[in-house]
């Protein structure tokens, strides 16, 4: 072969490599960076369909109904229910027995059976509480009749817990399941016989980190415990729609955590105001001992 064809090949074959090699890196990047894309749209993608079954839940929890608007009528504006007429009327009956007794309280209807086991603040329930099942059940009027509680035996007890233990699945904190439990039985809607131009406060916040979330539920809890409020005021301080504020109310009512007692509140008021008069008192001294 002649030197000058020889020379031509060696120096195309040199020119070619660096060319395959750049090729082979950018099309590395590019996959990369393909995938990138492809796991920040589903993230994307989860996200909205997150986003989505959270409003469809917060929707089963709190309704959609509109404001009262004329509060010299809002008796008649307001959607109401009967507590009486659902199960969540004898669930109030199970826990104040199994409070009183400390003893595990058995409570079955035609088609659902639970348990409150009162020494370990849980509460067993025969179908999940994120079910379907569970939300028409809840919202479902029911006769009292056709429900049973009674306090169970030695025996009996011994027999729930062996029963519990093989479902363990299905048992709630005690908390969560009466919160989830009201909420999906009032939907928003006030129970009938709750006056929303009355004063209330929070006397305890609940467990937020154990019950279900509702829209403001934070901003709830802080300005009801910090202040007394009707659910008409507390609304229309924070800048919400009146179900989410009747929702929190019912269920910290169930759960006891919600003081409507006149003198009670007038003597809360009382101390914040001593307090904050103490604490004024207190900063005026200060400022004159360091000669401000």
């Amino acid at each position: 072969m002649p030197p000058k064809t020889a020379a031509k090949k060696a120096a195309a074959h040199t020119f070619k490599a660096p060319q395959h090699t750049e090729t082979r890196l950018v099309t590395e990047t590019d996959v990369s960076n393909q995938q990138d894309d492809a796991q920040a749209q589903q993230q994307a993608a989860q996200a909205e369909v997150d986003q989505k079954a959270q409003a469809a839940r917060w929707k089963l929890l709190c309704g959609e109904y509109a404001d009262v608007q004329n509060l010299s009528n809002w008796q008649q504006e307001c959607v109401h229910y009967a507590p009486e007429n659902y199960f969540i009327a004898s669930l109030k009956d199970a826990l104040r027995l199994a409070t009183q007794s400390q003893q595990i309280v058995e409570v079955k209807t035609t088609e659902q059976h639970m348990l409150i086991l009162p020494d370990m603040s849980q509460i067993y329930f025969s179908i999940p509480l994120t079910e379907q099942a569970f939300v028409t059940f809840c919202n479902s009027p029911v006769r009292k009749n056709q429900i049973q509680i009674h306090i169970l035996n030695t025996n009996e007890a011994e027999l729930a817990r062996h029963k519990i233990s093989q479902s363990s699945r299905l048992l709630n904190d005690l908390e969560a399941f009466v919160w989830s439990c009201q909420l999906l039985t009032a939907q928003g809607r006030l129970a009938r016989g709750t006056d929303i131009t009355r004063p209330a406060l929070l006397k305890y916040w609940p467990n937020m980190t154990r019950i279900e979330s509702i829209p403001h539920m934070m901003n709830i809890a802080a300005l009801w415990s910090d202040s007394s409020a009707s659910i008409i005021e507390l609304a229309k301080r924070l800048d919400i729609p009146q179900r989410y504020v009747i929702s929190f109310y019912h269920a910290a009512a169930l759960l006891g955590l919600m003081e409507q007692d006149n003198s009670k509140l007038k003597s809360k008021t009382r101390t914040e105001s001593n307090t904050k008069k103490n604490r004024g008192l207190f900063s005026r001294l200060l400022k004159r001992l360091i000669g401000n």
